[in-house]
């Protein structure tokens, strides 16, 4: 049984032996292939930057920008949940605008 309180891991990333980069997708136990290592790194950081932004656990910029970052690679690849992570950062970003007032 799944704690749904545990942190979640970031998928992993290897670089294969072609030199393409892939994304361990967990769910599916498969190896998703990536064009770049940055958008290997930002599709392995989907499980934990969801965990943090439904938690609130972090705020700010930057943390917007991971959010969009990831929304960005995924949608790249046609991955499901791209717009999660774009709706996110857009508040992210929002809320960090107001507290800079």
């Amino acid at each position: 049984m799944i704690d749904s309180e545990t942190t979640p891991c970031r998928f992993l990333v290897r670089q294969a032996g072609n030199g393409a980069f892939e994304v361990h997708i967990t769910e599916r136990n498969t190896w998703f292939p990536c064009k770049t290592k940055e958008d290997a790194e930002a599709i392995a950081a989907a499980p934990v930057l969801r965990h943090e932004s439904l938690k609130e656990l972090r705020t700010g910029l930057a943390f917007a920008d991971e959010l969009e970052r990831t929304s960005i690679a995924l949608e790249k690849y046609q991955m499901s949940g791209w717009t999660f992570f774009k709706g996110r950062a857009e508040e992210v970003r929002a809320a960090a605008s107001k507290s800079s007032w």
